[in-house]
């Protein structure tokens, strides 16, 4: 009877973390959509755990960029305070999960950069992309920031 009431137990407890993963949302299910070639992206990361996630459309053949406005951006373009500004990172990948890269950080500059670090890359499926953005685990500077995803090389008017 006592060796039951413990295999219940410990049934009970395997059950009880079984359900709590698979209740687990994926935080893509809440993706705010983005307008490419505007600036339709921005927030504020409050600590280095948070992540926002994005999502748009992709179409092979074409090459997307990443436009910031976080502290990076403006110690170049501006000589205006940057201390309320994230350093952003950004993951991206297919709707089926497979990686585009990962830890990147976005173009800053007022033309688009193809070094090894800047974010842009060419679709090699037509579909929906996710984009996670949060604070550079390096730089650990989070905060306010805003993003643009452009089809072309040139950064994105208005803000």
């Amino acid at each position: 009877m006592k060796n039951t009431i413990k295999l219940l137990g410990i049934i009970a407890i395997i059950a009880l973390v079984g359900f709590s993963v698979v209740s687990c949302d994926d935080p893509k299910d809440n993706a705010t959509a983005l307008a490419l070639n505007t600036w339709s992206a921005e927030g504020n990361i409050p600590n280095l755990s948070a992540a926002h996630w994005f999502s748009f459309n992709v179409t092979t053949g074409t090459t997307y960029y990443f436009w910031a406005k976080d502290t990076w951006t403006l110690d170049l373009i501006t000589s205006g305070d940057d201390d309320d500004y994230a350093w952003l990172a950004l993951d991206l990948e297919y709707e089926d999960g497979t990686s585009i890269f990962k830890d990147k950080a976005p173009n800053s500059n007022t033309s688009a950069s193809t070094s090894s670090t800047a974010a842009f890359f060419e679709a090699t499926k037509t579909g929906k992309v996710y984009m996670k953005v949060y604070a550079d685990k390096f730089w650990k500077k989070f905060g306010l920031y805003r993003i643009a995803v452009t089809s072309n090389t040139t950064r994105a008017t208005g803000h």
